[in-house]
């Protein structure tokens, strides 16, 4: 595995995500938390960013 490639799986790595309206605990890739792009419950459906988290992570 090349240095470049091993770059590209750890933002592919899922990180769980607490959504700050249901609770519910889903995997989000570690590139969107990093760019600190627009997320989306699959339980409700509520748009959020990750600094508005809970929790991010184990």
């Amino acid at each position: 595995m090349s240095y470049t490639s091993g770059l590209r799986h750890f933002g592919e790595r899922p990180v769980p995500v607490k959504c700050p309206k249901c609770a519910h605990i889903a995997n989000q890739r570690a590139a969107k938390l990093r760019k600190n792009t627009l997320l989306k419950c699959p339980h409700c459906g509520l748009e959020f960013l990750p600094s508005q988290c809970p929790r991010i992570g184990g």
